[in-house]
């Protein structure tokens, strides 16, 4: 969540509904304003806070400022907030209920991740991105997202069999001879033949130690082909 919030911003994004606010009005003491930037959390990110510090200051003193008691009791109140306890779990079972949302099962990942290697990875292979889609399509099916790890672990796997795949459908469409054309353009077209040492006077030639400029006809020699060398 972005650190800097312009006035307006701060207005259009986290001002409570009237249905929120109900929801928040049975709560009491410093409970009541933390119990008010979950909901409005939310309601923004489709998950909650991953800890206090993800909430910026000036967004809990401006929630807090509509429920009561003002903005200082309301972010010393999120500071006291019992984050791992019971009423924290109960709290978040409101919430999601409320907004309709359900909390994921390991089925839901692995459906998600499916999704991505079938719409999102053709196109788009980031993982910040990837991870991002992730947390949209739960967001679209009311599914309060993994944790951050698995979110992790499951776009890897999908980005893993997306690459797979594709590797595979590449090699697929190769016809039968492509690794023995891939040598041949290695050696510049030519087909491979056995080599067989020279005949006739440049032989003998070498022989006697003398270098002979012309063939036996008395011609230019040819230059000796590179790819008839010997290996």
């Amino acid at each position: 969540m972005k650190r800097n919030w312009a006035e307006e911003k701060l207005i259009e994004r986290w001002t409570l509904f009237p249905d929120e606010l109900a929801l928040v009005g049975a709560k009491a003491g410093h409970t009541r304003p933390a119990f008010a930037v979950m909901t409005r959390f939310f309601a923004e990110e489709g998950r909650f806070p991953r800890d206090k510090r993800e909430v910026p200051a000036e967004v809990l003193r401006f929630v807090a400022e509509q429920v009561g008691p003002g903005p200082e009791a309301g972010l010393e109140g999120w500071l006291r907030y019992d984050w791992s306890g019971r009423s924290v779990k109960y709290h978040r079972a409101q919430i999601r209920r409320f907004f309709g949302f359900r909390e994921a099962t390991a089925e839901d990942g692995e459906r998600v991740a499916g999704w991505l290697l079938e719409e999102v990875l053709p196109r788009e292979q980031d993982a910040g991105r990837l991870r991002e889609a992730f947390r949209a399509r739960c967001r679209a099916l009311k599914i309060e997202p993994p944790t951050p790890g698995r979110v992790e672990r499951l776009t890897a796997s999908a980005s893993r069999r997306f690459e797979e795949r594709f590797c595979a459908s590449v090699l697929g469409r190769l016809p039968e001879d492509a690794p023995t054309k891939t040598r041949r353009a290695r050696r510049g077209g030519r087909p491979s033949r056995p080599w067989h040492p020279p005949s006739g006077g440049r032989a003998s030639s070498r022989r006697s130690g003398r270098r002979s400029a012309s063939g036996p006809s008395g011609q230019p020699a040819e230059p000796f082909p590179v790819w008839a060398a010997p290996p």
